[in-house]
This record gives C-alpha cells, sequence and structure tokens, in this order.
C-alpha cells in the first residue's frame, strides 16, 4: 500500500469544497513523498475527515446524513485515469467522490468499480495511518485487508491493517 497524504502536501488541515483533489494532485503527491506506484498497489488517499468534522460538525460525512444530492468535499472525477494509468487494485479513503462534481453523476470515482475492477475501501479512519507514516518518514507499507464472506454480497465491513 501507499499512502498519498493530500493535507500534508497542501500544508492544509483537510480537503474543502472548494479544493477538492485532483488526479493530478494525486500524481504530484507520491512525486513529493518519492513513491513509485506499481500495478497491483492499494492507493490510500488521506484527505483528513476527522479534522473536517470537527470545524464542521453535522456537515459532511455524518452516518446518518443523508449523502444523495449533498455537496461534499473529496476526490474529483479527474482522479479516476490516475487510478486506471496506475493499473491501481485498491482504493482506500476516508472522503468520498466530490460533489457537485459538474458531470452530473452522483458517485463519479465510485465508477472505478466497474469500470476499471478496482475496489473500494470507504470511509476509512487514515488519520492514526497518516501520523505513523510521518514518524516513520515513509509512505509504503504493507497493506492486509480481510473482508468477511458474505455470500452473494457486495460489499463487507473490513479492519485495514498497513505493516511497516
Amino acid at each position: 500500500g501507499v499512502l498519498l497524504d493530500v493535507p500534508k502536501h497542501r500544508g492544509e488541515p483537510y480537503v474543502t469544497l472548494d479544493k477538492p483533489v485532483h488526479g493530478w494532485e494525486l500524481e504530484d503527491i507520491a512525486k513529493a513523498e518519492g513513491i513509485t506506484l506499481e500495478p497491483g498497489d492499494a492507493v490510500v488517499v488521506y484527505s483528513g475527515r476527522e479534522a473536517l468534522q470537527v470545524d464542521h460538525p453535522g456537515q459532511y460525512y455524518q452516518p446518518t446524513l443523508d449523502i444523495f444530492g449533498k455537496e461534499r468535499p473529496g476526490l474529483h472525477a479527474s482522479c479516476l485515469p490516475f487510478l486506471h494509468d496506475n493499473d491501481v487494485s485498491i482504493l482506500v479513503w476516508d472522503m468520498m467522490d466530490f460533489t457537485p462534481n459538474g458531470y452530473d453523476l452522483p458517485w463519479s470515482v465510485h465508477g472505478a468499480i466497474f469500470a476499471y475492477g478496482i475496489a473500494l475501501l470507504d470511509n476509512a479512519l487514515l488519520e492514526p495511518l497518516s501520523q505513523a507514516c510521518a514518524a516513520e518518514g515513509r509512505y509504503e507499507f504493507m497493506l492486509m485487508i480481510a473482508p468477511l464472506k458474505v455470500d452473494g454480497g457486495t460489499g463487507s465491513p473490513a479492519n485495514p491493517i498497513a505493516l511497516f
């Protein structure tokens, strides 16, 4: 797995509605962190969701919030070519699809599931991983994800573990 730490790169606490994460920015972050993506890598995008929720309680990413049709910060649809071109196998992220995205699609980055066969791990708690990567001075690690087997299911709870 590789962590792309957007707040650290920007020098800002979190991603905002007026500055969603773009694909070109993910490329820049990987270069700045000294990461060379390899086919099959799990890309972990930290956007600072916990800090955003502290500053905007109840506004974004709350489990009880109706997220359909709502504005929310996150990854822009321009991240799709980055995921495809780098042959990413899994996208792990703490924020979700930026909305409104200008494409009249509610889940633009989720399109990576059916368009590219990329697995998604939504709403991950990534702040501790960001802190560990900064302390270790490295942004690459072994990532283990063991979802539950759910017959006929299309998703499962999972507890990802990063090993350094």
